[in-house]
């Protein structure tokens, strides 16, 4: 996440608040509920840790991943959100692996 936002219609503003969320699609589940970002106008990177980046069910070749970063500026009136998938794919399931 960048440490500006750029709205459509204005100049770039920082962000008053910003939260971010982690969900298996493939699994529908929350792996991490919307959690707030301490320091939103510092913060250009949001890290995601092993543990959250474990598969859901092991029985699964490949699962769908759902970042979701939701913030306010310009004093709390405005908000913006954005998305970003990524997929993970079970190692353990493709032949010749150990």
């Amino acid at each position: 996440m960048a440490n500006k936002l750029y709205p459509k219609w204005k100049e770039a503003v920082a962000p008053t608040k910003a939260y971010y969320s982690l969900y298996c699609e493939t699994d529908q589940k929350e792996i991490l509920a919307e959690t707030e970002i301490a320091n939103p106008e510092l913060t250009e990177e949001i890290e995601v840790t092993p543990a959250q980046n474990a598969l859901c069910g092991q029985g699964n070749d490949i699962e769908t991943r759902l970042i979701t970063v939701r913030w306010t500026y310009s004093a709390g009136t405005k908000q913006g959100i954005a998305e970003h998938r990524y997929r993970l794919k079970n190692l353990s399931r493709i032949p010749g692996t150990p």
